[in-house]
Parts: C-alpha cells; sequence; structure tokens
C-alpha cells in the first residue's frame, strides 16, 4: 500500500486459525498491473512451445552426420561395395532430411512469436487509451 507521504508499505499479516498456523502473506502492489485475455489453443501453443526448436536440432545433427559420412566417402578407400553403398545412402539421406526438416523450421519458427504479438495487439496502445479517458473527462459537449 501507499502511504500519505507516497512511501510504499508491506504488509505482514500472521494468524493462527485454530490449530494450524497460517503463513505470513506479504505483497508489495505494482505501480499497474496489465491482463492479456488468452484463448485455449493460444495456451496450448504457449505451454507446449513451437517445435521449431527440435527441428532446427535434428536438421542441424543430420547435416553434420551427413556431413560426416561425405568426408569419410572422400578420404577412405572401401573393400566392400556394401559398406560404400550405406555410406552414400546415409550421406544423401542426412542431407535430404536436414534439408526439409530446415524447410519445415523455415515455415514454422516465428508461431510463439505471432502468438504473443497477436495476443499483446488486443490491448489498445497507452495513447489511444489517454485520449480516450481525456475525452471522458471532459463530459458531453452542450
Amino acid at each position: 500500500m501507499t502511504g500519505a507521504d507516497g512511501s510504499r508499505e508491506v504488509v505482514n499479516d500472521t494468524r493462527w486459525l485454530g490449530d494450524q498456523f497460517q503463513p505470513e502473506v506479504r505483497r508489495a502492489r505494482y505501480q499497474r498491473l496489465t491482463i492479456y485475455e488468452v484463448e485455449e489453443s493460444e495456451l496450448r501453443l504457449l505451454e507446449h512451445g513451437a517445435p521449431d526448436s527440435v527441428l532446427l536440432s535434428l536438421a542441424v545433427a543430420l547435416f553434420t552426420l551427413a556431413a560426416t559420412f561425405a568426408v569419410t566417402l572422400l578420404t577412405a578407400t572401401f573393400e566392400s561395395s556394401t559398406v560404400h553403398t550405406a555410406v552414400v545412402a546415409c550421406t544423401v539421406v542426412g542431407y535430404v532430411t536436414g534439408g526439409i526438416l530446415t524447410g519445415l523450421w523455415l515455415r514454422t519458427r516465428s508461431s510463439v512469436s505471432r502468438c504473443v504479438r497477436v495476443i499483446r495487439d488486443r490491448l489498445p496502445p497507452d495513447w489511444v487509451l489517454e485520449a480516450d479517458s481525456g475525452n471522458q473527462d471532459n463530459g458531453p459537449e452542450a
């Protein structure tokens, strides 16, 4: 709470209710508190997060693996054609799958940011609220 001189007061309250001890509650007030309404789908997206970080991590891992196999192809000699074919297949699959995951990451990377922007845009800017309150203070014009 704010005192007459503008200082802040912290309320300490310790109570006993029967045989049970009630904890001390300390509360310091905010100067201003903004509350946003959130839909269930938005809350679910914020809770689980976007899959973009997982997609990017997997893409980087696959590109690294494919690059390792590519270096192996360039530097090693294979006596077995089966091993050579397996290394070539791993290289191709790594690059192709890494590319696909990178493309998916590029398409979905801003879903959480977009969701937060939509939620914040529901509240008009401060200057709009101040202009509206200024108009209400003047009262109806006669």
